[in-house]
Parts: structure tokens; sequence; C-alpha cells
């Protein structure tokens, strides 16, 4: 039987650095994540994403399995993600630098294919983007 695919990534924390790896296809099904695959799969610090638990009601709900395990079910973060602007946690300077990009046609076509492939943008939502794109330069969220 094969090996299933992943997506290695790495995490600096306290104690140094923790290797994590996450299902290649980790969006295609209901499958529970750890803080740090979450963490790594939404791009950012593991704190940051209990940061999100507490303060953003919109962020998706852990589930407590026991007293050492806590999971986040894909489809739930998937979607969160899909729902999210383009620059969500990024800041000001990451949301210009995206918005710069999209406004120079030489880079316009490869950024908006990558943020398509890497599911940063649905493909069914590409034109209300590119309509929209003035929204996300001043930082309004899209509804």
């Amino acid at each position: 039987m094969e090996k299933p695919a992943v997506v290695k990534g790495t995490l600096r924390t306290a104690k140094g650095t923790k290797r994590v790896e996450v299902p290649a296809n980790w969006n295609a099904g209901r499958i529970a994540l750890t803080v740090y695959q979450v963490a790594i799969i939404t791009g950012m610090g593991v704190s940051t994403v209990w940061r999100r638990v507490k303060l953003d009601p919109e962020f998706p709900r852990p589930r407590v399995l026991s007293l050492q395990r806590t999971v986040w079910f894909s489809d739930e973060v998937a979607e969160w993600m899909n729902r999210a602007p383009v620059d969500f946690g990024k800041g000001e300077a990451f949301r210009d630098t995206i918005w710069r990009s999209f406004t120079n046609p030489r880079y316009r076509e490869e950024l908006l294919d990558y943020c398509v492939r890497t599911g940063v943008i649905k493909p069914e939502r590409v034109e209300h983007f590119l309509n929209n794109i003035e929204r996300y330069r001043f930082g309004s969220s899209l509804s």
C-alpha cells in the first residue's frame, strides 16, 4: 500500500523548531488536524491560532478529544480560509504588495493562477475578486 503524500513544514517554538506533516489532500474531505497542522495550513503561528479561537467567532472551533488532544476538522478550516480575505492576518504591507502585483498586468495572470492553485481564491470567485480589487486594497473584507 502506498504511503499518502504529505506536505512538510517547520514551525518555530519556544523549545526550538518542530517539523510538521500535513496530508497533501487535507482539504479534500474531513480529517482531524492538530494545532500545528492548522498553523502550517493557515500560515499563522500556534499562538495566533489559539488567539483566533479565543477572539474570532468566525474561526473554526476546535474539538477536544481528550485532555491532551484537541483537533480541528479540515473541511471547516478550508471553508474558513475560502471566506477570509486574501490578506487575512498578514497586515497592510502584505496586502499592498499583493495589490501592486495584481495591478501590474505582467504579474497578474501568474499571481492569480497561484492564488487559485493554492486555494487562496476559489475559481468561481476570481471574477468577483478582480472586480473588487480596490476593496482589498483598502482592507475591507468581501462579503
